[in-house]
């Protein structure tokens, strides 16, 4: 089990950290400062890294204790999208509710970014499902 949650956790990391400093640090760096977003002249990425390692272990013990068993794949859809809803929830409808940002702007581009971290989260879950099965 402990082995399972450490790959899960890995294949998050491998899945999200990437993502999230390019999408967000080179890509669509200038739109969402423009939007209100990103309010640091550095951001602190060691935190940023932090965050994601701390919900790679949290999907990983989801997926562990709830995974219905129907298969690699749709054990990692059943929960890990529903997981990558709430933490959209959290970090874009929170923040936009909280914070003075350009809503569409913001919304918009974060979304997009969800959709694609959730697409990439469902496949990394699938390959630990099939390379580390029950």
């Amino acid at each position: 089990m402990l082995l399972r949650i450490a790959f899960g956790t890995f294949a998050y990391m491998a899945a999200v950290f990437p993502l999230a400093y390019v999408w967000h640090l080179v890509l669509f760096r200038e739109k969402l400062e423009g939007a209100g977003y990103l309010g640091r002249a550095e951001p602190l990425v060691p935190l940023g890294f932090l965050a994601i390692l701390l919900q790679g272990i949290i999907v990983s013990v989801v997926f562990e204790r709830l995974r219905p068993g129907a298969g690699a794949a749709a054990d990692a859809l059943v929960v890990c999208v529903p997981m990558m809803a709430l933490i959209w929830s959290a970090q874009v409808l929170a923040h936009a509710a909280k914070f003075d940002v350009r809503l569409a702007t913001f919304i918009g581009i974060e979304t997009a970014y969800f959709v694609l971290q959730a697409g990439l989260v469902w496949i990394a879950f699938a390959l630990v499902g099939y390379l580390a099965p029950r």
